[in-house]
């Protein structure tokens, strides 16, 4: 059965992301391969969980959000660490606002 392989899977997977501790940890992948396991469970699918496929656009929206502060000049030089308010304002605004102003420009054209 397509889907008992599906969720052995996603349970050897999520075990992997978190092996090595806090410090190793693959979190995004992690909680994918838990969502993974989930669906299996309770769709029976055929067909896996898209767990690479969330995590581009998880990657996508960090590059984004990394570009974003940089450009406002809000990345700190040395290593420091930006302030957790502005990236959660620009993460904000990657995630829910300019999503919907670009599908806007894109309907209108």
């Amino acid at each position: 059965d397509s889907s008992a392989l599906h969720i052995y899977q996603a349970r050897t997977s999520f075990a992997r992301c978190i092996m090595g501790g806090e410090p190793n940890m693959r979190l995004a992948e992690a909680a994918l391969q838990i969502s993974a396991e989930d669906d299996a469970v309770a769709t029976l699918s055929t067909v896996p969980f898209p767990v690479d496929s969330y995590l581009r656009r998880i990657d996508g929206i960090a590059q984004h959000v990394r570009a974003n502060l940089g450009a406002q000049g809000l990345l700190p030089d040395g290593g420091a660490q930006p302030d957790p308010q502005k990236v959660l304002q620009v993460a904000e605004r990657a995630i829910f606002a300019e999503p919907a102003s670009r599908q806007d420009s894109h309907q209108e054209a």
